[in-house]
């Protein structure tokens, strides 16, 4: 079960406090492992020389939850992980739950919810998506 441990910002959860750094693990469906390109500038010159310079790979990892009731405790505390994680913030992601989490930051334009199963509103099934990338 993979885990974060990050700082709370926002859409604070029952009896969280701002700026306090909280645990929390959680079900996935889909974990994708890193990908991204290098990062690198290739320039040519007149006389066909070519010159490359890397800076480097990006590893993105992309993750997405199994289904949970929006209304549910668990849903509430990703979302204030996911909210409080959109600014930017360098949190700590253990894809295996194997002790050797790793710094990241959010790489996304904001998370997706996805339903997965409509009941009444209150209590619909959605997954929970998001992309984070190694710093």
């Amino acid at each position: 079960m993979p885990s974060v441990t990050y700082v709370a910002r926002r859409e604070l959860a029952s009896g969280h406090f701002e700026g306090t750094e909280y645990s929390l693990a959680f079900d996935i469906s889909t974990l994708q492992r890193p990908t991204g390109g290098d990062l690198k500038v290739k320039t040519k010159s007149i006389d066909g020389t070519m010159e490359t310079l890397y800076f480097g790979k990006e590893k993105i990892w992309s993750v997405t939850t199994v289904p949970e009731r929006i209304s549910s405790e668990q849903a509430e505390l990703l979302y204030e992980f996911l909210e409080s994680t959109a600014d930017g913030q360098t949190f700590t992601f253990d894809p295996y739950d194997d002790g050797t989490g790793f710094p990241v930051a959010r790489d996304d334009d904001g998370f997706d919810e996805t339903p997965f199963s409509p009941v009444d509103g209150v209590n619909d099934y959605a997954q929970f998506s998001f992309q984070v990338k190694e710093v």
